[in-house]
């Protein structure tokens, strides 16, 4: 089998307004290679194949078949013991419900371990300010279950996706509580909404300002909102007209979410809390790492299930996690918090980040690495994120998600236009240098698992990297733009990430 060059981008939980959620995670078992959803509107037309006899290669034997069984099972409440669940409850086509895309591999390319599965759980962007307008882990859709089928169900109202997310941290745990099976679960960064919660923490229960008073006083900062926009993205059309939008908003006539309100107004009590939480320049690093974990802890805490389980509580009991840390919650290691902690209206100078894989199997014929990914795009990257920070802290104050409207045009802004730089073309970069640093990796399998721009993608880019890699080799002086984006990694500065 030629070695294969596989990138998928793992996806986000969240939802948007009255459109579908998107709740997709990865799973790697050591044949095969899935990119799933937990949400699943039923309607799927392609089958997936459940063997290929030219790889030996049976899906319903797999650890990924095995574990999406467990997750339906839990998911859809069809009964019966821990011990006969796998084998007599669960309808053997739903896994495929659940399943965008998958890879599969020769026997032994990918994994050397059989009974390992790993479980990549992207961004979760989880908001201390939970039900608000703040809060994108919501859903307007469910599923009903009709003669063994997922049928989509538009709900009378948004909810929280907290149930759901907690049945799924659950099936992990019960899984790993196999004696058969082993697990490791990575979380690709931005667990928690840290960028946001901090903006309002520290202008509106540190500071103590009337919300109404700070809202009106935030237009005469329109202007210099403004044309930072469009000196950070001078040239770019769609954000030109957006800063010009923003400009001519009444930011004072907008109705403030009250419930909102109701929860600053609880938050600004408890000052002994304000204090741990609110983060300022001022402090050490390791003061503001504490922090970080003490926003997360609080955040994670917030989130209970019908149950009353807590995310904090059903994450800590996972076993063999990795957390790695992105943009969103990079208090966590960000070493120059400067460009953090204001409006940033000053000169603004892209900084390209760095990019740290973690090799997760280099003894066999296969190497995998993964990571958040926020180096991709420069305005968000770790080492400067000013201008994300700043767009994040705008949408925060100006509550931009009940605008509907202003906030998909913001959006689109960012993901469909040249501020967001081709993934393909850099993730075939990074797997040339990946060749140029280890001279066994031309023969073996390449896999590259990301997250970060909440659209899940897996695919096979070999024949993308080959014509890529042909070009840069036959043209030694091709000009190809950010090629330094590609520094691989400096070794003083691997990480950041927490193995338990």
């Amino acid at each position: 089998m030629n070695p294969q060059a596989i990138y998928m981008d793992v996806g986000c939980w969240q939802g948007k307004e009255d459109e579908e959620p998107t709740m997709t995670f990865g799973l790697m078992a050591h044949n095969a290679i899935a990119l799933c959803s937990y949400y699943s509107s039923g309607d799927r037309t392609d089958s997936i194949p459940y063997t290929d006899e030219n790889l030996q290669f049976d899906f319903r034997k797999s650890l990924i078949y095995e574990f999406l069984n467990l997750m339906t099972a839990n998911k859809y409440g069809v009964g019966g013991s821990d011990n006969d669940t796998l084998t007599k409850c669960a309808d053997f086509h739903w896994p495929e419900y659940h399943i965008e895309k998958i890879i599969p591999f020769a026997p032994r390319s990918l994994l050397s371990d059989e009974n390992m599965l790993h479980i990549f759980i992207p961004d979760l962007h989880l908001h201390y300010f939970k039900d608000t307008y703040l809060d994108n882990f919501v859903t307007s859709f469910g599923n009903e279950i009709v003669h063994n089928r997922p049928v989509k169900v538009k709900l009378p109202a948004s909810r929280s996706m907290v149930n759901e997310f907690a049945t799924f941290l659950k099936t992990i745990i019960q899984f790993q509580q196999r004696r058969d099976a082993q697990s490791r679960v990575i979380f690709l960064g931005d667990l928690c909404e840290m960028w946001g919660t901090n903006a309002v923490i520290r202008h509106n229960c540190l500071r103590n300002i009337d919300i109404i008073s700070f809202y009106r006083g935030l237009n005469e900062l329109k202007e210099q909102i403004a044309l930072s926009l469009t000196n950070v993205f001078e040239g770019n059309k769609t954000l030109a007209e957006y800063a010009i939008k923003l400009k001519q908003l009444r930011i004072d006539k907008l109705p403030i979410d009250p419930r909102f309100t109701a929860q600053i107004s609880i938050l600004r009590k408890d000052k002994p809390l304000i204090r741990r939480l609110a983060i300022d320049g001022r402090l050490s690093p390791s003061e503001i790492r504490q922090k970080a974990r003490t926003i997360e802890s609080e955040i994670l805490k917030k989130h209970r299930d019908k149950n009353g389980d807590n995310l904090k509580g059903l994450v800590s009991m996972i076993k063999r996690k990795v957390t790695i840390v992105g943009n969103h919650d990079n208090y966590h290691q960000i070493s120059n918090m400067t460009s953090l902690l204001s409006f940033n209206m000053g000169a603004y100078n892209i900084r390209l980040g760095r990019f740290d894989p973690v090799s997760l199997d280099n003894a066999t014929n296969s190497m995998i690495c993964y990571g958040h990914g926020h180096n991709l795009d420069p305005h968000n990257n770790d080492d400067y994120c000013g201008t994300g920070h700043l767009l994040t802290i705008l949408l925060t104050f100006f509550e931009a998600k009940k605008q509907g409207d202003m906030f998909k045009k913001y959006d689109r802004a960012f993901r469909n236009t040249d501020v967001r730089m081709d993934n393909i073309q850099n993730i075939c970069r990074i797997f040339h240098r990946w060749e140029q640093k280890d001279s066994l990796a031309r023969d073996r399998n390449k896999v590259m698992i990301l997250a970060h721009t909440h659209r899940p993608y897996l695919e096979d880019i070999s024949e993308d990297y080959f014509r890529y890699l042909l070009q840069h080799q036959r043209n030694q002086n091709i000009v190809v733009p950010n090629e330094n984006i590609m520094e691989w990694p400096r070794q003083q500065n691997i990480g950041p990430l927490t193995i338990e």
